[in-house]
């Protein structure tokens, strides 16, 4: 994926067999031409270009080439693994103007797809059909109006990062503690007052970030998050760390500041 924000422009990228040199522009033509249209570096427009028909056969000069304006397209051709939806009309109301782009019903059927960016656009809801991207890796929702995720999101079992940062949890989405092989999960700047014991399931977190909350005390089950390097606490109401949080003994960073705590 491309992630700059100053480009704008057109990239063409030629896919399968040669197939000859155009007499006309004295370029070499392929089985197909993909066509990424960039906007600030947020792919916008995509298409493809199918040319086998159209040289499959010399005699036949007026056939036209076949064009998918089908963004699914490009990750089947395993060119782009990440997507990040920066629109504006997406910020203002994803779910209505959802309804009736082409983008948006396209995005689900992108089985490659590793890592998805849903932040900032005013998402007040997960859509349903993201259990349908099972291959996503690294999952941004933050900056949003979420205080609930779906079921589906049980099956995004490749699952590594999770930002649920600055939404309106006002308690911690239990189905989250199915993802098992999370490495990282940021829920900080929520309204959650405490952490339910399936917490202690996520053994492969590295990072938890649950500062600016209103938990006032931390689940015991914490204690068997072995593998925690970083555990974020700050901006809370906790007035005791339970004694379980010694057996994090790779723990590197511990940040409590601005509770409670004696």
């Amino acid at each position: 994926s491309i992630f700059a924000s100053w480009f704008s422009g057109e990239i063409i990228l030629d896919k399968g067999e040669w197939l000859e040199v155009s007499n006309q522009l004295g370029q070499d033509i392929f089985e197909e031409q993909v066509t990424l249209k960039f906007k600030n570096g947020t792919l916008v427009e995509s298409s493809i270009i199918d040319n086998t028909k159209k040289y499959c056969d010399k005699n036949i000069n007026t056939h036209e080439p076949a064009k998918k304006n089908k963004l699914c397209n490009l990750w089947e051709l395993g060119l782009i693994t990440g997507l990040r939806i920066r629109d504006s009309h997406w910020d203002n109301n994803f779910q209505k103007y959802s309804k009736d782009n082409e983008l948006y019903h396209d995005i689900w059927k992108m089985a490659k797809l590793e890592d998805l960016d849903f932040s900032q656009i005013n998402l007040k809801e997960v859509p349903d059909q993201i259990s349908q991207l099972t291959n996503l890796k690294k999952l941004k929702l933050d900056c949003n109006e979420l205080s609930s995720l779906p079921n589906e999101i049980n099956n995004l079992s490749e699952l590594e990062k999770l930002d649920l940062g600055l939404n309106k949890f006002n308690e911690f989405p239990q189905i989250v503690t199915k993802l098992t092989k999370l490495r990282k999960l940021d829920i900080s700047l929520n309204e959650m007052e405490k952490l339910p014991n399936s917490i202690g399931q996520l053994t492969q977190l590295k990072t938890l970030k649950l500062s600016g909350n209103k938990l006032s005390e931390i689940n015991s089950n914490i204690g068997k998050l072995i593998k925690l390097t970083e555990l974020e606490l700050s901006g809370n109401q906790i007035c005791e760390i339970p004694p379980e949080i010694k057996n994090l003994t790779q723990l590197k960073n511990l940040n409590i500041h601005v509770n409670k705590v004696n």
